[in-house]
């Protein structure tokens, strides 16, 4: 057995594990080898699942276990639709409390990827702390799993002998893998063309956020509040078109990287912080920027302007996540705005807007929390504007062999 097979051992019959940040193979696959006969894991996986999404699955089939999750990503859908892993509908706002409240009678284990270096004393939370902090005091057995390869990220932190269990792995740190095209590149200048200097961004992760990322090279005294930052938005604060600093950090609640380098380059880095997700996706604690613009992803937008970020049909192949605290905080924010950036057509042959969402889908932002659609054949300006105007405007962004049938749904 691996000294964390051992140690979860201890714990008291049908426990609650609480992934606090990032997974890893190894620790997911600790429970299902385990003699803990039955039991709850809740995971809330962003980046880390495209490598390690398989152990999830496998736990989710063992006799006896129940998996929740907060985040659908492509290895998952399947398990999702066949109910070994179940999705839980909540906000990264409301994800703390969502642990509190189902799980408030049971022995919840918190697990966190932390690194082998300390601070002062304390492990910090590793690359992603979007509840551990507010848990941690709450939970009745914490974890930390010690890794070497885990860069020193400034955040919250907790005493080392405060953890009850205290083990170490060796494992890669988690990634993901985009690739750069044309189409991501122009949509990446229109989304640009909407960011004032000074403004303060959001964005996720891929390759429309890294073309954004890119299109910004040119800006002034940008800020950072994201739910995660990548190797976009890292190689902004180090240019200094991000204008972070000790004084004031960009803001986030997770990392994860795509090139070799950008957990090195994250070792001592000073200029963001780690906070959970009650902080960050907090439309109260967005409303306190100025010009707040968001940039997220969609699956399909409707001609209304209403967007679905998670489903094809009745099969779900993503969440909403954070967008939906997202666009509230633009609505809270002075001058702020939310864009949705996406490719006209999905696989260069299926339509990404449409008259209506599609059947069985489902709307996870409202047409009034739109501000611009861009795709790579411009800007659809929603603000403001009528029904019809509105279909126009998004009809003129579609692809062009797409346009015709799109009028003769409101002709």
């Amino acid at each position: 057995m691996t000294p964390l097979e051992t140690a979860l051992d201890t714990v008291s019959p049908n426990p609650v594990f609480v992934f606090g940040n990032h997974h890893t193979e190894q620790g997911v696959q600790s429970l299902v080898d385990s003699s803990i006969e039955e039991g709850t894991a809740v995971f809330y996986p962003i980046g880390s699942v495209q490598d390690h999404g398989e152990a999830i699955v496998d736990l989710g089939t063992e006799p006896g276990w129940r998996v929740l999750t907060t985040f659908v990503t492509p290895p998952l859908v399947d398990a999702v639709a066949e109910g070994a892993v179940e999705y839980v509908p909540v906000r990264a706002s409301d994800h703390t409390a969502f642990v509190r409240q189902r799980f408030a009678d049971r022995h919840v284990v918190l697990v966190c990827h932390v690194p082998s270096t300390t601070v002062d004393g304390a492990h910090t939370f590793g690359l992603a702390c979007p509840h551990a902090p507010e848990l941690f005091d709450w939970a009745d057995t914490t974890v930390a799993v010690r890794n070497d390869a885990i860069p020193v990220v400034s955040g919250p932190t907790r005493p080392v002998d405060s953890w009850d269990i205290r083990v170490s792995t060796t494992e890669p740190l988690p990634s993901f893998r985009t690739n750069r095209s044309p189409i991501a590149d122009e949509i990446g200048e229109n989304v640009a063309s909407l960011v004032p200097n000074g403004a303060t961004i959001q964005l996720g992760i891929g390759s429309i956020p890294n073309a954004v990322s890119r299109s910004l090279s040119g800006k002034s005294t940008l800020s950072v509040h994201s739910g995660v930052i990548s190797d976009g938005l890292l190689a902004l604060i180090e240019s200094g078109v991000v204008s972070a600093s000790p004084d004031r950090p960009a803001i986030t609640s997770q990392v994860i990287g795509e090139t070799e380098t950008f957990y090195e380059r994250l070792e001592n880095q000073d200029a963001f912080e780690l906070k959970s997700s009650a902080t960050v996706h907090d439309p109260c604690t967005m409303a306190a920027h100025e010009r707040f613009v968001t940039i997220n992803g969609a699956i399909e937008v409707d001609l209304s302007g209403q967007v679905n970020a998670s489903h094809i049909g009745t099969t779900q192949y993503a969440a909403p996540g954070g967008l939906p605290d997202f666009v509230e905080g633009t609505r809270r924010s002075p001058n702020g705005s939310s864009i949705v950036a996406m490719q006209s057509r999905a696989n260069e042959e299926t339509p990404k807007i449409v008259p209506n969402i599609g059947a069985g889908a489902r709307v996870d932002v409202s047409r009034t929390n739109v501000d611009y659609v861009v795709t790579e054949n411009g800007i659809a300006d929603l603000r403001n504007n009528t029904r019809s105007e509105r279909a126009e405007a998004l009809i003129e962004i579609a692809h062009p062999d797409d346009r015709p049938q799109l009028r003769a749904t409101i002709s």
